[in-house]
């Protein structure tokens, strides 16, 4: 199992027998909580500033947020039995310099090169970042054969 440090509290991934992908977890505080339902709130307003008739904000039993004013309905924390949470990318499970070396080597000839090396969450779109740091690696890695 590993486990990283994001938000307060950090998560884990752990690989489980008979499974193809592992069970990755990440434990929310309430200021977590409290951040990401700041984050909704002002992503509601700039998709209904920028045209949007119906936003589904992913709260279980929640309603479509229509109008700014409904948007303050929305809860000042996110209630961890009502929110549904996801992510496409796990950032931070093989940071550099703890799970692996400095260029993304596991061991003699195995190395990582995706989201899994940044220390967290960016806050923005990672693939820029994700495209540099993997030139950087395999261009060191080049040099090396």
């Amino acid at each position: 199992m590993w486990r990283w440090r994001g938000g307060e509290r950090g998560g884990s991934v752990q690989a489980l027998p008979g499974f193809g992908a592992p069970l990755v977890r990440y434990g929310l505080t309430a200021g977590d909580r409290a951040e990401l339902a700041q984050g909704l709130r002002q992503l509601c307003r700039l998709l209904l500033a920028a045209g949007a008739t119906a936003i589904y904000p992913g709260l279980a039993g929640g309603t479509p947020v229509r109008s700014p004013a409904e948007v303050e309905t929305l809860p000042a924390v996110l209630p961890s039995d009502r929110a549904r949470l996801m992510t496409v990318h796990v950032f931070g499970t093989c940071p550099l310099g703890q799970a692996v070396d400095a260029w993304g080597q596991v061991a003699d000839g195995l190395f990582v090169n995706d989201a899994s090396l940044l220390p967290g969450a960016l806050g923005v779109n990672p693939q820029g970042t994700v495209m540099a740091l993997a030139h950087r690696n395999i261009s060191r890695f080049l040099k090396m054969l």
